[in-house]
């Protein structure tokens, strides 16, 4: 299902793809948990926004896009 990543202000920071809702799944070896979903990232639209969750290998939105990140589920909006 397509989604949008929302700020803490609730602007529009990347387009995805919801991959899991389970909160048992992982995210670079971390559970989700209950708050949050997994979410393919496809397009940045604040490049310079961060995760919601970042690693070691990423950040920012831009660093994220071809891959899951954690986001959380209050701040996802279906398309």
């Amino acid at each position: 299902k397509k989604c949008r990543l929302l700020s803490w202000e609730k602007n529009v920071v990347a387009e995805g793809t919801i991959a899991s809702t389970d909160p048992d799944a992982s995210v670079h070896f971390v559970k989700l948990g209950a708050e949050a979903w997994k979410v393919w990232v496809d397009v940045a639209v604040e490049p310079e926004a961060f995760l919601f969750r970042p690693n070691s290998e990423m950040s920012t939105i831009k660093e994220a896009v071809g891959s899951t990140v954690a986001w959380h589920k209050d701040f996802i909006s279906l398309v």
